[in-house]
């Protein structure tokens, strides 16, 4: 859905009378982002509840760490979100839907592409191959999100203590992340010819 929200509007050219108003572009694909959230919000909400209500029923009790985990699920969807408004600013709605996954894929593996940069250095051979593939790796490791940061589910599952720090830095990562690609989708969006 978000690979498709701002090409499409492009494309049945309704963004024209939108723009022709008093908004920024930049306030066009904020919106458009800010409003996907909001349903992403409401549709996660739901499921939650209904995931709640079913687990109560089977008797379970919710715990802190359950409803941290369900909360941290949205901020992942945040994150991701913002990456899909970007390639949907900047590509094919089909090329956005599919660099997104690629994205959202690497992103639960971030931690294995920085311990292959690492194990590239370990073994010791100083080659200019080793090297460049060591950089190149993290590249890759800075440039994909981290969507382990918020995977709680087996402290929640298996009734773990939560520590605090690693939820602030969560939080921390998600708000700076989704900053920086939406300022990107922005700048993209504003010098994109209509």
């Amino acid at each position: 859905l978000g690979t498709n929200l701002v090409y499409q509007e492009v494309q049945r050219r309704t963004v024209y009378p939108v723009l022709a108003r008093p908004i920024s572009r930049s306030g066009f694909v904020l919106g458009k982002y800010l409003g996907l959230v909001g349903v992403l919000g409401v549709a996660l909400s739901l499921m939650s509840l209904s995931f709640l209500v079913l687990y109560g029923l089977g008797g379970g009790r919710p715990t802190p760490a359950l409803l941290t985990a369900l909360a941290l699920v949205y901020v992942e969807l945040l994150v991701v979100t913002a990456i899909a408004i970007l390639f949907s600013v900047a590509a094919h709605p089909i090329e956005g839907a599919v660099f997104s996954f690629v994205v959202a894929v690497a992103g639960h593996q971030t931690s294995s592409i920085k311990d292959l940069a690492d194990e590239m250095v370990r073994r010791g051979d100083p080659s200019t191959l080793t090297l460049i593939g060591h950089k190149l790796l993290w590249v890759l490791y800075l440039v994909f999100p981290n969507l382990e940061n918020f995977n709680l589910r087996g402290p929640a599952i298996y009734g773990m203590p939560l520590e605090a720090g690693h939820l602030l830095w969560a939080m921390a990562y998600a708000a700076v992340y989704v900053g920086i690609v939406m300022a990107l989708a922005c700048v993209v969006f504003r010098r994109k010819t209509l």
